[in-house]
């Protein structure tokens, strides 16, 4: 997906998975703000929390990472 897909508004599924997605990782692996992320997303701070627990759930579901954990 293109990054100016991810980032156009709408509630297309795909759209939308790929946002929350975005804001999951943006928040929890990469430590990044909800506050901060709304703001580069332009989008409101509460959307973008409800996105990183629907982002969550779904790499969970699909096991899905953003960086490859690998066990020494």
């Amino acid at each position: 997906m293109e990054p100016k897909e991810v980032l156009a508004p709408g509630k297309y599924a795909q759209n939308v998975k790929t946002r929350s997605l975005l804001c999951y990782w943006g928040v929890r692996e990469l430590s990044m703000s909800t506050v901060d992320l709304a703001r580069r997303l332009n989008l409101a701070q509460p959307t973008v929390s409800q996105a990183v627990t629907r982002g969550q759930n779904i790499a969970e579901d699909q096991g899905l990472n953003l960086i490859e954990k690998t066990s020494q």
